[in-house]
């Protein structure tokens, strides 16, 4: 009887040469997600009940529709890959509709951004390790776009002379930005001296689910790099630390890694800059896809209402 969890994995190993590291660390991070759910399972189980049992394994950890709606396309994915090796003889999902869920994308307004960045700089002294450089990755996100991966495998070289140039390592965009003086204090403050209870051992996920550490080598230092401008931690713990850390700062708002480039997309368009520079920034193929966060920013409405002046008679 075939285990579902090692014919899937070979179908990602499979796979491996022809995908980014971004798609093949997402693979197996919503295979690892199955196995949350179902930690033993054959191909036999994978049934329309276990299909459905997922589903709701996912609601009661709040995931939300359009989260829900991503993992149970890659699982369809994984299906069909079965079903073409003969592994699983019937589709569990022939009766399985999905449904794509609208993504609220959230983000700090300026003033909330402004407070989070001054109670930072004033108070950080009372975080710990983990928490300070979570918010400090984070507001530097905040401040520059850049996606949790690359802010993990920034390095001093990708920075030079206040200008970041880089190669996203989730669409492998070039994107060039001018970092803020904001952005380049939380830098020249970072503590680099990572603590070596923060490197993985070759016994933790972080470690076993990243291909690019070789269990025969020391294990890899955070990002993987030794040069890296910033501690990025993975990204369970990293959000752990953040949410934790602004609670300590008085922060209510619930935050996570991917919200700061939200918010970066908001800021600039807020302040007016235009489309084109921002999609730029973003590494976005398409200008439709940052057109999205122009629909979030109520203060865009609110200055551009502004302009709404008509004479009339009173």
């Amino acid at each position: 009887m075939s285990d579902f969890y090692a014919e899937t994995r070979a179908i990602i190993e499979s796979k491996a040469d022809r995908l980014s590291t971004f798609t093949y660390n997402t693979y197996l991070s919503h295979l690892h997600k199955l196995q949350l759910y179902r930690p033993m399972a054959s191909c036999k189980d994978v049934s329309e009940s276990f299909i459905i049992g997922y589903i709701d394994f996912m609601r009661t950890r709040r995931n939300s529709e359009a989260t829900i709606y991503r993992s149970l396309s890659i699982l369809r994915m994984f299906v069909k890959q079965l079903l073409r090796r003969r592994k699983i003889r019937r589709d569990p999902m022939q009766n399985i509709s999905l449904k794509r869920g609208r993504s609220r994308r959230e983000f700090l307004e300026l003033n909330e951004l402004e407070n989070l960045y001054r109670n930072f700089r004033t108070q950080s002294a009372q975080l710990n390790f983990g928490e300070r450089e979570a918010l400090r990755a984070f507001l530097f996100s905040c401040f520059t776009g850049l996606r949790y991966s690359d802010l993990r495998n920034l390095t001093s070289r990708d920075m030079q002379n206040g200008k970041i140039r880089i190669f996203t390592q989730k669409t492998d965009a070039q994107i060039y930005i001018p970092v803020p003086d904001q952005a380049l204090e939380l830098v020249r403050d970072a503590d680099t001296h990572f603590p070596a209870s923060d490197f993985p051992d070759h016994n933790t996920r972080e470690h076993a689910d990243n291909p690019r550490c070789n269990p025969s080598q020391p294990p890899c230092q955070p990002s993987g790099r030794t040069d890296t401008v910033l501690h990025v931690v993975n990204n369970s713990t990293f959000n752990k630390n953040l949410r934790a850390g602004a609670k300590k700062l008085g922060f209510r708002r619930y935050l996570h890694a991917h919200l700061a480039r939200h918010t970066f997309a908001t800021s600039c368009i807020t302040f007016g800059m235009p489309i084109e520079i921002i999609s730029k920034m973003l590494g976005h193929a398409s200008i439709q896809t940052t057109l999205i966060y122009a629909n979030y920013s109520n203060s865009v409405i609110d200055r551009e209402m502004r302009k709404f002046k008509i004479s009339v008679p009173k």
